[in-house]
Order: structure tokens, then sequence, then C-alpha cells
């Protein structure tokens, strides 16, 4: 439970529970209705951690994309450079061109590092 969540405890027999800095008296409660509490504060945990977990691999998803989208368009680029290099006979296209190539070849080594952490984000 959040710290700003309110509970009602007027149906619960008394005992203190501590959650989050944040003490709550509840009447008498048996052992297995503490043992309840506790299974459920674990488990809420175990929700919570889940679901960030599950945030940050659409995040991952979505850089990745956006890398991948951004190698077609440099490659896009770089053909179209060498073509016309090519044809026009310019050795600055063309030096431009395989400029273009380095900086492709570094976007698939980042494609390539963003997917191995994925993978290893996955498999945690």
């Amino acid at each position: 439970m959040s710290n700003e969540e309110t509970i009602d405890t007027h149906d619960i027999p008394s005992m203190d529970i501590q959650m989050n800095d944040v003490i709550i008296e509840v009447p008498h409660l048996s052992e297995p209705q503490k043992k309840d509490l506790k299974v459920d504060e674990l488990h809420a945990r175990k929700l919570r951690k889940e679901a960030k977990r599950l945030q940050s691999l659409r995040e991952y998803k979505s850089n990745l994309i956006r890398l991948i989208v951004m190698m077609v368009l440099v490659f896009i680029v770089m053909g179209v450079e060498l073509g016309v290099g090519i044809a026009a006979n310019s050795l600055a296209l063309l030096s431009d061109a395989f400029h273009m190539l380095s900086d492709f070849m570094g976007l698939i080594i980042g494609a390539v590092a963003m997917s191995v952490s994925l993978l290893s984000f996955i498999l945690m």
C-alpha cells in the first residue's frame, strides 16, 4: 500500500501494522490473519516490481524501434548519395556516402547492444 491510500479499520480487530513508515492501529488479529496481511503486502510489492519491469521493457522496445528507423533512413540517404555521386562523378558525394556507411555501422553496433541488453533484461 502507498502512503496516499486510506484504510478503513472499523471492522478489523486491534493490532499494530507498519507499512512504508506508516503505523496503523488495528484491533486484535489472530496469527493467521497477521500472516495474511504480510502475504498481501509481499504480493503488492511483487506486483509493483513487475509493473515497473514491464514499463522498462516497453521503453526498451520503443528505443530499439527508433534506432531501427534511424538505421533505415541513414541507409536510404547513403544509397542515394552513392548513386548520385557515381552518376555525377562527384568525389564529395562519394566520400559523404562512405561516411554515412560508418554511421550506419555504428547504428548497427548500437542496435545489437540494445538487443543483447533487452534479451538479458527479459531473462532476468
